[in-house]
């Protein structure tokens, strides 16, 4: 044996949750939030970090990150 963990097995919990990606994508260099979506799917990231000076939470109607069971959402408050 290699010492090496089986790629099913490699997985991290955070908050209660856990994740088979390590791999956490942002929404800053996309067109759109379609795109981004599509962009992590076909990555097979499980966390998106979102800018909150990007997002209009208090207007439903605005264009947000589709917030499903599939991907989570969190919230970057850093400047860049």
């Amino acid at each position: 044996m290699d010492g090496s963990i089986p790629l099913e097995d490699d997985s991290w919990t955070v908050a209660g949750r856990t994740f088979r990606s390590r791999l956490i994508i942002g929404t800053g260099k996309y067109k759109d939030y379609a795109v981004n979506a599509a962009a992590a799917e076909a990555a097979g990231a499980e966390i998106v970090t979102v800018a909150l000076r990007r997002v209009n939470l208090s207007d439903p109607s605005q264009p947000m990150l589709v917030d499903d069971d599939r991907i989570e959402i969190v919230h970057f408050i850093g400047g860049g």
